[in-house]
């Protein structure tokens, strides 16, 4: 049994407190008490339900209310340069760029920043960024720019 100051935010949930409703709710969709069906029944149909049959139907076929993207060539895309700086990052640079080229963004471009590195990270990031442009090249997607 709930009372007090809790009593009045958890009294929707209630079954006891909802009881009454309950029992009330198919009495009163079945009268032809008019201010039920004006104050209950009809903002609901009127603002609740065209939002309902809206949202399920975009999730049934999302071209339905909205068309889909034109596709567009490759070259119609802005170009997208990432600068990456690094040093001394041979562990991890060869899976960043080649992350970034393979992110699926036809026209991009990876720039990699070497600040005077003691270890092989110029030329992990040479061997990752051609393979990851090799890649691509196998499976007919656009040519991606690398700098290095």
């Amino acid at each position: 049994m709930i009372n007090g100051f809790w009593h009045y935010f958890i009294s929707t949930i209630d079954p006891i407190s909802n009881l009454g409703f309950s029992r009330a709710l198919p009495e009163l969709s079945i009268s032809a008490l008019p201010h039920w069906w004006l104050v209950v029944i009809l903002p609901f149909v009127w603002n609740v339900l065209p939002t309902l049959i809206l949202w399920v139907v975009y999730l049934i076929k999302p071209t339905a209310i909205r068309p889909p993207l034109p596709v567009r060539p490759d070259h119609a895309y802005p170009l997208v340069s990432l600068v990456i700086a690094g040093r001394n990052e041979s562990a991890t640079i060869g899976q960043c760029i080649r992350g970034a080229l393979l992110c699926g963004y036809p026209n991009i471009e990876v720039v990699f920043v070497d600040d005077n590195s003691n270890d092989d990270s110029v030329a992990i990031a040479r061997r990752a960024a051609l393979s990851a442009v090799h890649r691509n090249t196998a499976h007919n997607a656009p040519r991606k720019r690398h700098h290095m």
